[in-house]
């Protein structure tokens, strides 16, 4: 990544004059045109340009805190409410309405993050997907990845919906709600090249998830093998976010080039750690423990 740029973003008044965005689609990897989408992209490349996102991203860092202090204050007092309620509500419609719009932003997503990595594969290296934040050239991934973080606010919607229909609410759940909101915001304002790995998998993982929760609900019948196929690509994400970032710490250390900052890196670890031995206690109990009762 130009040093001038990473380093010059944090003079957010001069990050116009350090890069300029290209809306000629056909030169950036990827499909140059998907129906409706890159009409929408175009719109926003003339109102909304790359730096005004970036800009506000980076300004408002701390609202993320307050949502996520509100989101636990409210399930507090929303578990609270409904343990005084008579009935749960359904609200089966709405599950599946919400299911559905969460899986076809997660495979748009995907269709736009993946073919950069890809083409950084093919053309660079492993290494490179994620020691080079060449990324932010095009405007379509700053937008698609600003997006994917404002996208984590109403995906605590998910939360509401499981207390109001009064299903079990896991430790899990919200501590992997709460913290992703966080780590997404904290790990792009520095527009790092593990970005590609994190945001990546996760809508890969999500456009599975919502698709399978969209299907469930709808009380379509589904092997248990997919829900536990879903949680072992968790598990899957969780463990190559680890080793990733272990290597470019190892990297940093070794004064080798990385686009990515040493706290970035520690706290990468650190959220990798915890939602990894979640999962992991989750499958355990989840998959290996009722199995054994049942038989």
């Amino acid at each position: 990544m130009d040093s001038d740029f990473r380093y010059n973003y944090y003079n957010l008044d001069s990050i116009d004059s350090v890069h300029h965005w290209s809306s000629n689609w056909d030169q950036l990897p990827g499909l140059s045109y998907i129906p409706v989408i890159t009409e929408l992209e175009d719109y926003l490349f003339d109102v909304l340009p790359a730096p005004v996102i970036l800009k506000w991203l980076h300004r408002n860092f701390f609202i993320t805190f307050y949502i996520s202090i509100g989101y636990l204050l409210t399930i507090l007092l929303l578990s609270y409410w409904m343990s005084y309620c008579e009935k749960s509500y359904k609200l089966r419609s709405l599950l599946i309405l919400w299911n559905i719009l969460n899986a076809i932003f997660s495979i748009i997503a995907t269709i736009r993050m993946v073919p950069n990595f890809v083409y950084q594969y093919k053309h660079k290296g492993l290494v490179a997907t994620y020691c080079q934040s060449d990324y932010y050239r095009d405007y379509r991934l700053v937008l698609w990845y600003s997006l994917f973080c404002l996208s984590k606010i109403p995906e605590l919607l998910d939360t509401v919906f499981i207390i109001l229909r009064r299903s079990k609410l896991i430790k899990l759940h919200w501590i992997h709600h709460s913290l992703t909101l966080l780590y997404a915001y904290y790990l792009f304002m520095d527009i790092p090249g593990t970005a590609q790995w994190s945001f990546g998998l996760n809508v890969i993982v999500h456009s599975v998830m919502y698709t399978y929760y969209a299907l469930m609900i709808m009380k379509l019948p589904l092997p248990r093998q997919v829900s536990m196929l879903i949680t072992t690509m968790q598990i899957i994400q969780m463990i190559l976010g680890l080793i990733i970032n272990m290597h470019v710490l190892w990297r940093k250390l070794n004064q080798s080039q990385c686009d990515c900052s040493i706290q970035r890196v520690l706290v990468s670890l650190f959220i990798y750690t915890l939602f990894l031995a979640l999962f992991l206690n989750y499958f355990y109990k989840t998959y290996i423990v009722k199995k054994r009762k049942v038989n």
